[in-house]
């Protein structure tokens, strides 16, 4: 019975011992290859700057660098993480500072925010450039005259194309529509707005730390989720003045005899589940009750993987993939449009 019982306690110590060794080794991991993206409330922090930052300037240029460590698919090696902008005579996004030909049978006058302006990609691999290729394949010469840039919210797009719709002739207006245009929060909200939390561990252990922040982290994409599908958002201030934006939108184009189109983007967070299509369906409700034409490419991505739609792993912005499957949708909406 003696022996039977220091072999438990020896078997006991040999686990204990083992656990403690594990700690240790992951302790020492984290220690020399930190987490870089469990807790980053900030994305644009790790994003720098060439040339000077403006939009709406004809032939403009500048360069933003993003990070080639941070970026699971490769897509920042090419170039060295650096993404050019460039504006064409109008000061809309173009592949480069130069004039843009417009030559085609139908010119498409486009607006929105950073979703449609194809932030942190090449704009040959935005949905608009893409959509505008793959119709010539389809031998419709459509040119798309990109006027978006960041943080439009659909206000500040009305009065972006009130400003510029006179540079150009044009037989449709098609408006981006993210999510952020009609509801408030920045693009990675979801993913980034982590709330945080106070211990005195956090210097002390690594590993508590990174565990302590992905407890955090689900906690608080949960409660950024409940707040964005709480159904009193779509009476708030903000979002009323955005529709009545849209709304006009529509009008100014009836008084053009101009066409406008609607595109609703997706939030790109869960998308295998699906939970903002309640959100997707009351827009959807309003737009048809005011008479406005829409495109809904949300359903185009359901069922993927969060992360493999986004530029980077803390940074929500569709990335080429995404923006490939949204243009194969407006192609088909566009062999349809007369």
């Amino acid at each position: 019975m003696k022996k039977s019982g220091k072999r438990i306690v020896v078997n006991i110590s040999i686990v204990i011992a083992g656990i403690f060794l594990i700690i240790a080794i992951l302790e020492i991991m984290l220690r020399v290859f930190p987490d870089k993206y469990t807790h980053i409330n900030n994305p644009y922090r790790y994003t720098k700057f060439l040339g000077e930052f403006k939009y709406g300037v004809p032939f403009h240029s500048y360069c933003e660098i993003y990070p080639v460590d941070r970026d699971n698919r490769k897509y920042y090696k090419k170039g060295s993480g650096i993404i050019k902008y460039n504006f064409n005579q109008f000061g809309a996004r173009w592949i480069k500072p130069q004039n843009q030909e417009i030559r085609g049978d139908k010119k498409i006058f486009v607006i929105g925010d950073s979703f449609t302006l194809g932030f942190g990609l090449r704009y040959e691999d935005t949905y608009i450039y893409k959509t505008q290729a793959l119709l010539r394949e389809d031998g419709l010469k459509y040119d798309f005259i990109n006027f978006s840039f960041p943080a439009a919210d659909s206000r500040a797009c009305l009065e972006n194309y009130i400003k510029k719709r006179g540079m150009i002739r044009h037989n449709m207006l098609l408006y981006g529509m993210h999510l952020n245009d009609l509801l408030k929060f920045p693009t990675s909200y979801v993913i980034c707005d982590i709330h945080g939390y106070e211990t005195r561990i956090r210097n002390k252990s690594k590993l508590a730390d990174f565990i302590l922040k992905r407890l955090e982290k689900e906690k608080s994409w949960r409660e950024n989720i409940e707040k964005l599908l709480d159904p009193s958002m779509l009476n708030s201030d903000y979002f009323v003045q955005n529709m009545d934006a849209i709304k006009q939108m529509d009008r100014e184009t009836k008084r053009l005899g101009v066409d406008f189109a609607v595109v609703i983007l997706p939030i790109l967070a869960d998308l295998r589940e699906e939970t903002f299509r309640p959100v997707y369906n009351r827009i959807k409700r309003l737009l048809d009750e005011y008479g406005i034409k829409y495109l809904d490419l949300t359903a185009s991505v359901a069922g993927y993987e969060d992360i493999s739609l986004w530029i980077l792993p803390f940074d929500q912005h569709p990335n080429e993939i995404a923006n490939s499957i949204f243009a194969q949708e407006l192609r088909n909406f566009f062999k349809k449009y007369k």
